[in-house]
Protein backbone atom coordinates (compact mmCIF):
# COMPACT_ATOMS: atom_id res chain seq x y z
CA UNK A 1 0.00 0.00 0.00
CA UNK A 2 1.52 3.35 -1.00
CA UNK A 3 2.29 5.77 1.79
CA UNK A 4 0.44 9.05 1.86
CA UNK A 5 2.86 11.95 1.67
CA UNK A 6 2.43 15.66 2.14
CA UNK A 7 4.28 18.65 0.70
CA UNK A 8 5.10 21.28 3.33
CA UNK A 9 6.66 24.72 2.95
CA UNK A 10 8.12 27.50 5.06
CA UNK A 11 9.53 30.94 4.34
CA UNK A 12 13.31 31.05 4.48
CA UNK A 13 14.15 33.66 7.10
CA UNK A 14 17.25 34.56 9.08
CA UNK A 15 17.42 32.73 12.40
CA UNK A 16 19.00 33.61 15.75
CA UNK A 17 21.62 30.86 16.07
CA UNK A 18 24.54 30.17 18.36
CA UNK A 19 27.79 29.05 16.73
CA UNK A 20 28.60 25.37 17.08
CA UNK A 21 31.89 23.54 16.62
CA UNK A 22 29.98 20.26 16.14
CA UNK A 23 28.64 21.26 12.73
CA UNK A 24 29.91 21.06 9.18
CA UNK A 25 28.61 20.74 5.65
CA UNK A 26 28.22 17.26 4.14
CA UNK A 27 30.49 16.39 1.22
CA UNK A 28 30.46 13.65 -1.42
CA UNK A 29 33.04 11.71 0.62
CA UNK A 30 30.54 11.51 3.49
CA UNK A 31 28.14 9.26 1.56
CA UNK A 32 28.91 6.10 3.53
CA UNK A 33 28.56 7.75 6.94
CA UNK A 34 25.41 9.63 5.88
CA UNK A 35 23.88 6.47 4.39
CA UNK A 36 24.49 4.54 7.59
CA UNK A 37 23.01 7.42 9.59
CA UNK A 38 19.90 7.37 7.37
CA UNK A 39 19.61 3.60 7.73
CA UNK A 40 19.79 3.87 11.52
CA UNK A 41 17.33 6.76 11.69
CA UNK A 42 14.69 5.14 9.45
CA UNK A 43 14.98 1.51 10.64
CA UNK A 44 11.72 0.36 12.21
CA UNK A 45 9.81 3.54 11.32
CA UNK A 46 7.01 4.12 8.81
CA UNK A 47 9.68 5.22 6.34
CA UNK A 48 11.60 1.93 6.59
CA UNK A 49 11.32 0.22 3.21
CA UNK A 50 13.56 -2.68 4.21
CA UNK A 51 16.72 -1.23 2.70
CA UNK A 52 20.01 -2.78 3.68
CA UNK A 53 22.75 -0.52 5.03
CA UNK A 54 24.50 -0.74 1.66
CA UNK A 55 21.33 0.31 -0.18
CA UNK A 56 21.04 3.30 2.15
CA UNK A 57 24.66 4.19 1.37
CA UNK A 58 23.90 3.96 -2.37
CA UNK A 59 20.94 6.33 -1.95
CA UNK A 60 23.02 8.78 0.09
CA UNK A 61 25.69 8.65 -2.62
CA UNK A 62 23.12 9.54 -5.27
CA UNK A 63 21.78 12.42 -3.18
CA UNK A 64 25.21 13.86 -2.42
CA UNK A 65 26.22 13.48 -6.09
CA UNK A 66 23.18 15.48 -7.26
CA UNK A 67 20.99 12.71 -8.68
CA UNK A 68 17.97 14.06 -6.77
CA UNK A 69 18.62 17.74 -7.37
CA UNK A 70 21.62 20.02 -7.24
CA UNK A 71 22.96 20.06 -3.67
CA UNK A 72 23.06 23.40 -1.88
CA UNK A 73 26.10 22.80 0.32
CA UNK A 74 25.91 26.14 2.14
CA UNK A 75 22.39 25.22 3.37
CA UNK A 76 23.14 21.61 4.33
CA UNK A 77 24.52 20.65 7.73
CA UNK A 78 25.68 17.69 9.76
CA UNK A 79 26.00 17.49 13.54
CA UNK A 80 29.10 15.49 14.42
CA UNK A 81 29.96 13.32 17.43
CA UNK A 82 33.35 11.63 17.69
CA UNK A 83 34.00 12.32 14.00
CA UNK A 84 30.74 10.72 12.81
CA UNK A 85 27.55 12.46 11.64
CA UNK A 86 24.68 11.94 14.07
CA UNK A 87 22.15 14.28 12.43
CA UNK A 88 21.86 15.72 8.94
CA UNK A 89 19.81 18.34 7.11
CA UNK A 90 20.47 18.05 3.36
CA UNK A 91 19.08 20.65 0.95
CA UNK A 92 18.97 20.42 -2.84
CA UNK A 93 17.53 22.59 -5.56
CA UNK A 94 14.58 20.75 -7.09
CA UNK A 95 12.44 22.30 -9.83
CA UNK A 96 14.10 25.66 -9.17
CA UNK A 97 13.44 25.75 -5.43
CA UNK A 98 15.20 24.52 -2.30
CA UNK A 99 14.02 21.10 -1.14
CA UNK A 100 14.85 19.53 2.21
CA UNK A 101 15.82 16.25 0.57
CA UNK A 102 16.30 14.54 3.92
CA UNK A 103 16.60 15.32 7.57
CA UNK A 104 17.49 12.52 9.96
CA UNK A 105 19.01 11.90 13.36
CA UNK A 106 20.59 8.68 14.59
CA UNK A 107 18.36 6.92 17.12
CA UNK A 108 20.84 7.34 19.98
CA UNK A 109 20.81 11.14 19.43
CA UNK A 110 17.10 11.75 18.86
CA UNK A 111 15.01 14.06 21.04
CA UNK A 112 17.91 16.43 21.75
CA UNK A 113 16.95 19.19 19.30
CA UNK A 114 19.56 18.34 16.66
CA UNK A 115 17.14 18.15 13.73
CA UNK A 116 15.42 21.37 14.84
CA UNK A 117 18.76 23.15 15.01
CA UNK A 118 19.94 21.86 11.63
CA UNK A 119 16.72 22.79 9.83
CA UNK A 120 16.86 26.27 11.39
CA UNK A 121 20.44 26.58 10.14
CA UNK A 122 19.31 25.51 6.67
CA UNK A 123 16.57 28.17 6.74
CA UNK A 124 19.04 30.83 7.85
CA UNK A 125 21.55 29.89 5.14
CA UNK A 126 18.86 29.84 2.44
CA UNK A 127 17.65 33.31 3.45
CA UNK A 128 21.22 34.63 3.31
CA UNK A 129 21.63 33.05 -0.15
CA UNK A 130 18.53 34.88 -1.38
CA UNK A 131 16.07 31.97 -1.45
CA UNK A 132 12.52 32.73 -0.38
CA UNK A 133 11.26 29.38 0.90
CA UNK A 134 12.05 25.76 1.68
CA UNK A 135 9.88 22.80 0.73
CA UNK A 136 9.84 19.18 1.82
CA UNK A 137 7.83 15.99 1.44
CA UNK A 138 6.93 14.07 4.58
CA UNK A 139 5.12 10.79 5.12
CA UNK A 140 1.87 11.72 6.87
CA UNK A 141 2.13 8.75 9.25
CA UNK A 142 5.61 9.86 10.38
CA UNK A 143 4.17 11.73 13.35
CA UNK A 144 7.49 12.79 14.92
CA UNK A 145 8.64 14.37 11.63
CA UNK A 146 5.28 16.05 10.94
CA UNK A 147 5.27 17.44 14.51
CA UNK A 148 8.85 18.73 14.12
CA UNK A 149 8.09 20.49 10.85
CA UNK A 150 4.87 22.04 12.20
CA UNK A 151 6.69 23.28 15.31
CA UNK A 152 9.28 24.91 13.04
CA UNK A 153 6.47 26.70 11.16
CA UNK A 154 6.12 24.57 8.03
CA UNK A 155 2.64 24.67 6.54
CA UNK A 156 0.97 21.89 4.58
CA UNK A 157 0.45 22.57 0.91
CA UNK A 158 -2.87 21.63 -0.70
CA UNK A 159 -1.65 18.98 -3.15
CA UNK A 160 -0.51 15.54 -1.99
CA UNK A 161 2.92 14.33 -3.00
Amino acid sequence: MPRSRQWMTIDATPQALEPSERLRQPEAGDARAVGLLLHDAYAGTVDDEGESPEEAVAEATKALDGTYGTPIPAASFMAMDDGQPVSVSFVTEFEGEPLLAFCATAKAHQRHGLATDLVRRSLDALARLGYRRLRLIVTRANEPAVRLYRELGFLEEKDDA
